[in-house]
């Protein structure tokens, strides 16, 4: 016999649990890469719920980060400074979000009683405001 191949005891031990080393290390990447594909799922669902309230900017940081665009969401970021930045810009954001949320939060008793208190306070300053413009003249 050329070559015999024996393994003692303390050999068999050791072959365990290099087997119980490995399949541990296995165990923990996979759980590890579980979590980073659980936390992209999630930004793309947040993505979708930021879409639904008008704030496309904000899903693109989001979808940038799911896919792990990190040179896109560095460009999202300048352009939502950028966009932010011009006052015109910056109101047009606002406006394209609260006119998507309108219809939901006046379907609420309390966000329906706030909206219709800031028209009557609006109503009464422009009325207020017109009839000095009025009695000006």
């Amino acid at each position: 016999m050329l070559f015999a191949f024996t393994l003692a005891p303390k050999d068999v031990v050791l072959v365990i649990l290099a087997v119980i080393a490995v399949v541990a290390v296995i165990g923990l990447l996979f759980r590890k890469d579980t979590a980073i594909e659980i936390r992209r799922r999630q930004m793309v669902e947040l993505s979708g719920e930021l879409k639904n309230l008008g704030l496309e900017r904000l899903a693109g940081f989001a979808e940038a980060y799911a896919v792990g665009d990190y040179s896109g969401l560095y460009q999202e970021a300048k352009a939502l400074l950028k966009e932010i930045s011009d006052h015109d810009s910056a109101l047009g954001l606002l406006r394209k979000s609260f006119f998507k949320q309108l219809p939901e939060r006046l379907k609420r008793k309390e966000d329906a009683a706030e909206i219709l208190e800031v028209v009557a306070q609006t109503q009464a300053a422009n009325k207020s405001a017109a009839s000095k413009v009025m009695s000006a003249k």
